[in-house]
């Protein structure tokens, strides 16, 4: 698969590692989220150290700084 970004995406859905619900977020270009509360079953979420946001570690794509880094 080709890592080139033709555009960069601010939405994204997340999906709750605890109960599996799906949520779609809008991502922030100034604030990276490293903790994120399910709307479902209330789960506290917070980033591993590896991964730099909630985004980028239980989205469907990448926070919107490293898809900008992919290109």
């Amino acid at each position: 698969m080709n890592d080139i970004v033709l555009e960069v995406l601010f939405s994204n859905k997340l999906t709750c590692p605890e109960c599996g619900s799906k949520e779609t977020l809008e991502m922030s270009t100034t604030e990276k989220m490293h903790i994120y509360e399910c709307a479902s079953c209330e789960e506290i979420v917070q980033v591993n150290d590896d991964l730099c946001c909630v985004h980028c570690q239980y989205g469907e794509v990448k926070c919107p700084e490293v898809q900008v880094q992919l290109n």
